[in-house]
This record gives C-alpha cells, sequence and structure tokens, in this order.
C-alpha cells in the first residue's frame, strides 16, 4: 500500500511540473523594474537585417526562437532607471516612483513610471514634438508590464487619453491623444540571443492604436491613426526583459533589441551643459539642428553614420553662450537611407542624438 501511495505522489509531482512547463513561466513582481536597474540593450534598425527578423505565432505549446544570426549591426540603446526629481516635467508626475531614459544620449525623451504589486504603468512622457518639448500625462495610466503574468493570464487592457499643446507653423494646436494598448500572453518557450539560451521565458505581445486629434482656434484641424505592436520576452528574474521585436501598421519589423548585460546601483543621468531640437526627423532633404549653449566654450558638431565612420564635421569652433541653429542639407551630403547619429561635443560634454534620413 505504501508503494502505491508513493507511486501516487510521484505521478502527482510529475503532473504538476508538466503543467508548468506547459504554461511557460510566470512573471511576478521580482521581475519588475527597480531603481537603479540599467538593462544595456544592443538594437538594430538596418533595413537589411530588420526583413530578416520573424515573429511566430502564438502557440500553446513550448517553442524555440533562435535570434542569433539576424543581429548584424547593433547599437548601444541603455535603459536606466533612476529617481524623477530634477528632471524635465518631473513636477508633472507626482505619483511616478520611476523616470528612466537612454544613459549614452543626451536624453530628449523622459518616461515616469509608477510601480506596485500589479505590474508597472506608464505614468507619463516628456518628450519633443514637432520639435517642441511636450509633457503628455496619461489618465489613467496605461499598463507596461502587468504581474502576475502567465500563459494562461487574461489579456490586459488599458484605455488612456492625454490632451497636450504644441506650435504647428507658429501656431498653438490642442492635440487630444488618445491610446488603447493590449498585452497578450501569446507564446513561451526556449529564447536564444546573441547574449546566449534562455530556457524558460514568457512572449507578450502588446497591440497599441493611437489617435491624436488636433484643434487651432477651437476649430478642428487634422487627426493621425496609428497602429504598433511590440513582441517582448521575459524570464522571472531582475535582468527581465531579455529581447524585443517593435513592428509598424503595416507589420514590417522597425526595431530589435536585445539584452547583452544587467547592471544595478543607483546613480544619476547628468544633465546637458546643451539643450537642442533636431526637427524634421525622420527627414528626406533638410534638417535643422538648433541648440543653446548653457556655457561659452569649444563647440564641436559631427556628423557620423551607423558604423562610427564620421561622415561630415559641421561645427568646430568657439560659441558664446547661446542658441544656434545649423542647417543640414541631406542632399547635398548624399546621404543613403538609415540612421545617422549627431554627436555635439559643448565643452568636452558629449550628447548624441539620432537621425533617421528616408
Amino acid at each position: 500500500m505504501k508503494k502505491i501511495y508513493k507511486s501516487l505522489s510521484v505521478l502527482a509531482f510529475v503532473a504538476v511540473c508538466n503543467n508548468a512547463m506547459a504554461q511557460g513561466p510566470t512573471i511576478t513582481s521580482a521581475a519588475l523594474p527597480q531603481l537603479g536597474y540599467t538593462y544595456n540593450m544592443l538594437s538594430d534598425t538596418v533595413a537589411v537585417d530588420r526583413i530578416t527578423f520573424t515573429v511566430s505565432p502564438g502557440s500553446g505549446t513550448a517553442q524555440t526562437w533562435n535570434y542569433t544570426t539576424p543581429f548584424v549591426t547593433t547599437f548601444a540603446d541603455p535603459t536606466a532607471f533612476v529617481s524623477p526629481a530634477g528632471h524635465p516635467s518631473a513636477a508633472t508626475f507626482t505619483n511616478a516612483t520611476m523616470a528612466s531614459a537612454n544613459i549614452t544620449t543626451t536624453p530628449t525623451t523622459w518616461v515616469y513610471w509608477v510601480v506596485n504589486s500589479t505590474g508597472l504603468y506608464m505614468d507619463g512622457v516628456y518628450t519633443p514634438v514637432q520639435g517642441t518639448p511636450t509633457t503628455i500625462n496619461f489618465t489613467p495610466n496605461p499598463a507596461q508590464m502587468p504581474v502576475p503574468f502567465t500563459y494562461t493570464s487574461t489579456p490586459v487592457v488599458s484605455n488612456c487619453t492625454a490632451t497636450f499643446t504644441v506650435l504647428v507653423s507658429g501656431l498653438t494646436a490642442t492635440v487630444h491623444h488618445r491610446l488603447k494598448s493590449t498585452i497578450t500572453p501569446d507564446a513561451f518557450g526556449t529564447l536564444t540571443t546573441p547574449a546566449g539560451t534562455y530556457s524558460n521565458t514568457l512572449r507578450a505581445k502588446t497591440y497599441q492604436i493611437t489617435s491624436d486629434s488636433a484643434y487651432v482656434f477651437g476649430s478642428f484641424a487634422q487627426a493621425q491613426y496609428d497602429t504598433t505592436t511590440n513582441y517582448s520576452w521575459y524570464q522571472n528574474t531582475q535582468d527581465a526583459l531579455l529581447m524585443s521585436i517593435d513592428k509598424s501598421h503595416t507589420g514590417a519589423v522597425t526595431k530589435a533589441s536585445y539584452l547583452q548585460s544587467f547592471t544595478t546601483g543607483l546613480f544619476t543621468v547628468n544633465q546637458p551643459t546643451a539643450s537642442f531640437n533636431l526637427f524634421p526627423n525622420p527627414a528626406s532633404d533638410m534638417t535643422y539642428f538648433m541648440y543653446e549653449n548653457k556655457t561659452s566654450g569649444m563647440v564641436n558638431l559631427t556628423l557620423i553614420d551607423i558604423t562610427g565612420k564620421q561622415i561630415a564635421v559641421l561645427v568646430n569652433e568657439e560659441q558664446a553662450l547661446g542658441k544656434q541653429k545649423v542647417a543640414i542639407n541631406i542632399a547635398t551630403l548624399n546621404l543613403p537611407k538609415g540612421l545617422y547619429f549627431l554627436q555635439l561635443n559643448s565643452n568636452n560634454n558629449l550628447q548624441t542624438v539620432k537621425l533617421s534620413v528616408n
């Protein structure tokens, strides 16, 4: 009789383990980002590479994904989670527990986050819109990473709105922004990236619908509608986000990223010695780089391609404190379509901004 009970207990244990494997991991609060976390991602946006990234359909059985070969031309794309205090428009987001920015480029966009027992939520963003720094405060806060979350979890839907003003051709426009986000746990299995193999991952599919309605002097001016899809692979550890793939409304891959390394430790993102805007971006013929020196001194502005090759020196001179404007003629420089970087060195403080040529 004891042998029968022992056999039954072993069978029950095996059944529980098989059922857990059949559903993939459960992403819990242990996987949520915290102050001091830095995800050192490598990203690929090169057109010839993007077309080689494929996304398998969702499935209730374990999958195997191998993305070691599509990543060819990558650039550092780290995200650091820091205290919100002292960063642009932080006073607007009084509920935010963290802010994030790319730590290798001057942060033209700041994202403010709320972390609680049910997940990670976006409180709002501070970002250039039509070349104007703009605060976008979402109501309610859209979910970014719900917990606990596993393959059998119900999709999480967020319906959010935000209202802000921007300058368009010298006129003040009021924009009513709407966002609907649906996060679905659509697959699980083993993921391989250039950094390693992860045997127990959950893939989350985030489908977003956005619409913007602009009004000038109270009259409707124009509307814009867009859809995007993101696939992200997670494991239930501190370094949770392992890889992501972004797709446009046409289904084309626009960006792929993978986690190269992960660090913890509190630090401060330094404020720039020069503030700037690049508009239009993306651009096809002309774009204008406008910056304001916070101090006087030597200023160097160079254009480099995605391989790090210098294309042109746009500024190399002593400049006084104040606003500056540099016209960049894409046709004259004979720039093929793709991603480039403007590097601004002001008083030995290096700042970088991405330029997309289409």
